[in-house]
């Protein structure tokens, strides 16, 4: 028996384990907790972040009503005005009608424009702030080349 060599390998195995295997069994628990703290902590700040998005979406929603709302007086008082104008000119009130009807649509229509642009860009801003906080991807991760191709997209786009 001491002259068998497998006899002599399952010694030194088991000396190594019984040496050194409490400390490589401590090595890699403490190494699987850290990693495991470190993906808790990863998603907490997702949660957070994610959290900020909504509240900023929601804020970005009420100002969107707030601003149809001020489109909708704007309109209501552009037909008064209308009105009163009808009522103040000698001129005809098919003539007028026209001319203020032509000049109430190129107003509205350059402000509806002015403000989608600015609230479009305003929230693509913010979701890519808090895109890039959510998703800060490894150098070798397929995110990173996602991420890469979205945000290369969003700034070529002309809004």
């Amino acid at each position: 028996m001491l002259e068998d060599a497998s006899f002599w390998v399952f010694l030194s195995f088991l000396t190594f384990f019984v040496l050194f295997g409490k400390k490589l069994y401590s090595i890699a628990v403490g190494m699987v907790d850290k990693y495991r703290e470190d993906i808790a902590d990863q998603f907490k700040e997702a949660e957070a972040l994610k959290a900020e998005a909504q509240d900023i979406q929601k804020r970005l929603t009420a100002r969107t009503a707030q601003v149809q709302q001020d489109i909708a007086t704007l309109k209501e008082e552009t037909k008064h005005n209308l009105e009163a104008r009808k009522r103040a000119h000698t001129i005809s009130i098919e003539d007028m009608a026209r001319i203020a009807e032509k000049n109430h649509a190129e107003q509205l229509a350059a402000l509806e424009a002015s403000i989608k642009t600015h609230i479009i860009h305003t929230l693509a801003e913010q979701i890519i702030l808090h895109a890039q906080k959510i998703y800060t991807p490894a150098p070798f991760s397929v995110d990173a080349i996602r991420w890469t191709d979205v945000q290369k997209a969003l700034e070529t786009r002309d809004i």
